[in-house]
């Protein structure tokens, strides 16, 4: 192929990457600003408490759901995403079937498990025991998430954006906001009444992903199969665990603030660790597009449109993200006041989030790359790593240094992971994920030459 011809695909690859990712972010922005709003009423009408309870439900529930998806949701998106015939649409509804049925099983147990298990979480785990009755009812959205979950990386494998972003990000926040202010309209201050709506909107929309999910025929359930557990486990484990180190990483900080401190602490927390999420905007964008087109292309053995894919990406992300890193950090104090003047305290913790996030950013769709190319093994092991450095640093900074410990610990797991991983896949697949790789490192050779 000539030097024109490359340029002339490095290009149109480059458009088609920014307008997806374009379309993908809005769209994103659109699901935050709905979790920002869900944020906002409840500190606003319930105050700092009331948030860091919910967060602490939320880490209880994620770990639930977490066990119950099993990694299938992601074997699900690879191999929907590698579908191109009729012939391969029957084999989706035969997979979509069976990891539905296995998923119904497994989260049957899982919900049994923790609804007999929340009075011992409320009451020896967070010293909460008015957490016992929230924690059952928990027990009963287990099942409705972890399906919401695979009907949501199903849309992303099909590029069909709204749903994907609608039921992963969107409904269950619009529906439980809504929920928020005719609860504040009628004067309900019980905040079991708060807990109960959100439960309520994660079940509405399950409801709403599966009527969606199955309306076309290519894509309806087939009936239970319970066959083929040994298959579907040895593929979807290592997802499994690289998927539990991403929730160590990112609620290990929640969940032990929640031990050594108080409610209002944690939601400060937790409002620190959203306006820092901020960032992963463009990175969630990129990686809703990148994600079907790495595994597309690397089955394909299209070497060098993978390559650009990888490489466009993450100079992308990291153009996109500088701006919003300096945002937070000079307004960084009224961002935080929008929530609460009582959590102005979280303005430190912020910053070093906000941090750590950007050099997630600046990295591109590693962990991505590392399991649409069958190396999610590799990523399993940074991120099994990763995870105990976490817990480790959790452990010995928050007792000393509370909410600010707590952030320099995830800062330092996340910048971990994401150089072990860039590194992973230059020695793996010869590509370096950073940006501007190709210019940056050929100009230091060029150094080195002199």
């Amino acid at each position: 192929m000539s030097t024109k011809d490359n340029i002339v695909k490095k290009v149109k690859q480059n458009r088609e990457l920014l307008s997806g990712s374009s379309r993908l972010i809005v769209l994103r922005i659109g699901g935050m600003a709905l979790s920002y709003l869900f944020t906002l009423l409840i500190s606003r009408y319930y105050g700092s408490s009331v948030l860091g309870l919910f967060a602490m439900m939320n880490v209880v529930l994620l770990v639930s759901v977490l066990i119950t998806r099993g990694g299938m949701d992601i074997l699900f998106l690879r191999q929907v995403s590698a579908s191109k015939s009729e012939t391969d649409d029957a084999t989706i509804r035969t997979v979509y079937s069976g990891i539905v049925t296995k998923q119904l099983v497994v989260g049957a147990v899982v919900s049994i498990g923790l609804f007999f298990m929340a009075p011992w979480l409320a009451e020896t785990v967070f010293d909460t025991p008015s957490m016992s009755t929230v924690f059952r009812m928990a027990a009963l959205a287990v099942i409705p998430m972890a399906v919401n979950t695979l009907h949501s990386e199903g849309f992303r494998a099909r590029k069909m954006l709204f749903p994907y972003i609608a039921l992963s990000r969107g409904w269950h926040f619009a529906l439980a906001s809504v929920g928020i202010i005719m609860l504040w309209l009628t004067e309900t201050e019980d905040a079991l009444f708060f807990f109960m709506i959100y439960f309520a909107a994660v079940v509405m929309t399950a409801l709403i992903g599966t009527l969606q999910w199955n309306r076309p025929l290519s894509n309806r359930f087939s009936g239970f199969d319970l066959s083929g557990w040994r298959s579907t486990l040895s593929a979807s484990t290592p997802m499994l665990l690289s998927s539990s180190m991403f929730l160590v990483m990112s609620w290990t900080d929640t969940f032990m603030l929640g031990v050594y401190e108080s409610p209002d602490q944690v939601g400060g927390y937790h409002v620190a660790v959203k306006i820092s999420n901020l960032i992963t905007i463009v990175l969630f964008g990129i990686n809703g597009i990148t994600a079907p087109k790495l595994s597309s292309t690397f089955t394909a053995g299209d070497r060098s449109l993978f390559k650009q894919t990888v490489t466009s990406s993450a100079s992308l992300s990291f153009m996109l993200s500088l701006p919003i890193i300096t945002a937070i950090i000079l307004f960084r104090t009224p961002l935080i006041a929008l929530f609460g003047a009582e959590m102005i305290f979280a303005g430190t913790a912020l910053i070093l989030l906000s941090i750590g996030q950007f050099i997630n950013g600046s990295c591109g769709s590693v962990m991505n790359i590392l399991q649409m190319t069958h190396n999610q093994v590799i990523g399993q092991n940074i991120l099994l790593f990763a995870g105990a450095l976490n817990i480790l640093l959790n452990y010995l900074l928050i007792p000393r240094y509370g909410i600010e410990g707590a952030a320099i610990a995830t800062a330092c797991s996340t910048a971990f992971w994401n150089i072990a991983s860039v590194i992973a896949v230059r020695v793996k697949l010869k590509v370096w994920s950073i940006p501007f790789s190709y210019k940056f490192i050929s100009g230091i050779r060029h150094l080195l030459n002199r």
